[in-house]
């Protein structure tokens, strides 16, 4: 949820401690390889929500993050 390039909320029933070290593997839609972040840093938790900020990303990951949210904006404004 609230995807950006810096970050994004996620909602699951696991708890992470905030300053906890994660990383996570994103799969955009449609034919597009995974997106690995290799280090977010929880910055924020509550309920069943939690901020993640992300810290590095592995080889282009970041490259492509940037694409799919450029590609995303673009469709909403169509």
């Amino acid at each position: 949820m609230n995807l950006t390039i810096t970050g994004c909320e996620v909602g699951s029933p696991g708890r992470f401690p905030i300053g906890a070290d994660v990383s996570l593997r994103l799969n955009p839609p449609g034919a597009r390889p995974p997106i690995t972040i290799a280090l977010a840093i929880v910055r924020w938790q509550h309920s069943d929500r939690f901020g993640l900020e992300f810290i590095r990303f592995e080889g282009n990951a970041k490259v492509q993050l940037e694409d799919m949210l450029n590609q995303r904006e673009n469709s909403s404004v169509d």
